[in-house]
């Protein structure tokens, strides 16, 4: 195979690889709000984005004992390579159910700069506040199968 012809055959792979990891890994949904330059005010500016977030790291490894458990520190965020996200812009994620129904659980982050591997978008988050109930009453509701 010449080298144009195999680099080709890798995109379309990449490109399909990226479209099952679409639909088979997003199922958290984000909201994305940003700070507005003339009026300093952050505003929502996207919401329920689909997302996969991928929590990586702990505070305390031992998820075994109760009374010091355990806080998500490192989220990452993978998305499709056209979500307009940028750097210190604040997200909220949103894990629903498996029916999309209702919100399980949420947690607000600070993104850092983007950056794309293999044909999905990634983007680091700070962590800002967890848990389902001291956020969820400021968030978008899920989105509905009509589209609502």
């Amino acid at each position: 195979m010449a080298m144009g012809k195999m680099q080709t055959h890798r995109r379309q792979l990449l490109n399909r690889l990226g479209a099952t990891l679409e639909n088979n890994l997003s199922v958290h949904f984000m909201d994305i709000r940003r700070t507005s330059q003339t009026e300093g005010i952050i505003r929502e500016v996207y919401s329920n984005v689909s997302v996969h977030a991928s929590r990586s790291a702990i505070d305390n490894p031992d998820v075994a004992n109760a009374a010091t458990s355990p806080v998500v520190v490192n989220v990452t965020l993978h998305m499709k390579t056209d979500v307009d996200i940028q750097n210190g812009d604040t997200v909220i994620v949103k894990l629903p159910d498996e029916n999309a129904e209702s919100i399980l659980d949420a947690f607000q982050g600070i993104c850092g700069d983007p950056y794309t591997v293999n044909s999905r978008k990634r983007a680091n988050l700070t962590m800002k506040q967890l848990g389902r109930e001291s956020i969820i009453s400021d968030v978008t509701p899920l989105p509905t199968e009509s589209g609502e």
